[in-house]
């Protein structure tokens, strides 16, 4: 039997547990599946020594990198139960970041990130540039002429702003595109009449989902080198909820985690 605290992010749903497991990405394929098993996201593995740390494996049993949902959602259940102070240090993905717990409401805490420089890193993206042709953080996929940035974040993303694209219909496929061979998150950004930005994700190894944490970081990160922002914190409106990021020096990122409830299964 394995225990796990089932948690979310604005919708992000997660498995978490401290227990040992040879196979997550396994364990992952079968316990996320939503008609055949408890159902989620993903799963994240904590460990406690020598400091806090997570790994995160999607749903189809990939290894996630950086997940700002699933931190959030890490700090809260390490505030409220593992016996850390709100204000705590969490690694993900080689990166060390820092976590405050700013307000609890029962099952619900308001949750502070911060995920480091707020730079695009686009060098850590693998593309092929036989498919994509890269200016600085744009790019341009060569068989299709659709543009975009690229910042990386912990993980990948390219960053579609106004782009008249249904997600529903290239969701799948840009996550996919050969341009790309470790695959890439994608989101689709459009702004809003209030100053604020419609955010909709498609993630690799999960696709669509309620809310891409990262994915808020990196548009905003995007968007502000590109000139499509205005200087200050960005609110974005994604399917599940509400994220607030500030990229004006370091990448803040604030926003809801949740406890859902816990669960013992047998993973025999």
């Amino acid at each position: 039997m394995i225990d796990f605290t089932k948690m979310h992010g604005i919708g992000n749903d997660y498995l978490l547990t401290e227990a040992e497991h040879p196979d997550f990405g396994a364990l992952a394929r079968r316990l996320c599946d939503r008609r055949r098993s408890i159902g989620a996201d993903g799963i994240i593995a904590i460990r406690r020594e020598p400091h806090l740390e997570m790994r995160v494996f999607n749903s189809d049993g990939t290894a996630a990198g950086m997940c700002g949902n699933g931190m959030r959602c890490v700090a809260f259940l390490a505030a409220e139960r593992l016996g850390f102070d709100a204000r705590m240090r969490i690694r993900c993905a080689e990166r060390l970041c820092d976590a405050r717990v700013l307000e609890r409401h029962g099952p619900v805490a308001m949750v502070e990130l911060d995920l480091g420089a707020a730079r695009t890193h686009v060098e850590a993206i693998r593309v092929d540039p036989n498919l994509a042709t890269i200016t600085g953080h744009h790019v341009v996929l060569a068989d299709t002429g659709i543009e975009g940035w690229l910042t990386d974040v912990g993980n990948p993303h390219l960053v579609l702003f106004e782009s008249g694209l249904d997600w529903r219909e290239w969701g799948a496929r840009l996550s996919t595109h050969g341009a790309f061979p470790d695959g890439i998150n994608v989101m689709f950004v459009s702004r809003r009449s209030d100053g604020g930005f419609d955010l909709v994700p498609w993630e690799r190894g999960a696709g669509p989902t309620s809310a891409c944490g990262s994915g808020a970081v990196a548009s905003a990160i995007a968007l502000a080198d590109a000139g499509c922002s205005t200087p200050g914190t960005q609110t974005f409106h994604l399917p599940g909820g509400v994220l607030h990021v500030d990229v004006k020096e370091r990448a803040i990122l604030r926003g809801e985690a949740a406890f859902a409830f816990d669960v013992s299964i047998d993973v025999a």
